[in-house]
Order: C-alpha cells, then structure tokens, then sequence
C-alpha cells in the first residue's frame, strides 16, 4: 500500500473490499480441501485395495510385499544388463499378482510399461 492510500484504512470501501477478498479465499481453501480429502482417499496410503476375494491376509501381504521388492530391484539397477534381467523377473512376479487379483491387471501393465522405460534409460 503506498503512502498516498494510508487515508483509506479505515474506508468503509476498503474494509468490503477485503471482506469479499477473504470470502473468496475462504471458498477457494474450502473447494481446494475437499479435493485434498478426495485424493487422499484414492491414495490410500500407498496401500493397493485389499480384494474383497483374497481370504488369506497375511498372504496378501507377502504377495504385495513380494511385488514392491521386484519393482525396487528393478529401480536400484545401475546397468541396462542388470536392470533387464530384473524386469523379466518383476514381469512374471506383476502377472502373477495380477492374476491372483491382488492388483488389477492394467495396474500391473502399468507397472511394466514404467519400468520398461526406466530400464531404456539406464546407461549400458
């Protein structure tokens, strides 16, 4: 505010103006919180959803388990050799999940498809 504006303070004009300012952020802050609660709910934590189907829990949890340690030894390869021969192995653990239902099927093309880029771009 420049020191030629110091009289319009106390300006009724100025006190709405900042009224309807804050009012606007206010809704904005309020439309902005409930996407966050929305994306928070998909994100799940970064969890995968339990299917409803798979009855054993702890089996569940070593596939998922098993899943995640594939596609991080494919992530921490240092060579395109190295990094192939672990996305064949991550491939077969991604089918296998998916065909169990833990993942979804397009999730695990997915996955592959991602890492398979990755792999691309490791120096040979």
């Amino acid at each position: 505010m420049a020191i030629r504006d110091i009289h319009l303070l106390g300006s009724p004009a100025l006190r709405a103006r900042a009224t309807n300012a804050r009012r606007s952020l206010e809704g904005r802050l309020k439309s902005e919180e409930g996407k966050l609660a929305v994306l928070e709910k998909e994100f799940n934590g970064g969890e995968p959803e339990r299917n409803i189907d798979e009855f054993d829990f702890q089996k569940y949890l070593d596939r998922v388990a098993r899943m995640r340690s594939a596609i991080k030894s494919v992530r921490v390869a240092t060579t395109r050799a190295a990094g192939e021969t672990a996305l064949k192995q991550t491939g077969a653990i991604l089918d296998r999940t998916a065909a169990k239902g833990v993942i979804k099927r397009e999730t695990a093309n997915r996955h592959k498809s991602r890492l398979a880029k990755f792999v691309q771009k490791l120096p040979a």
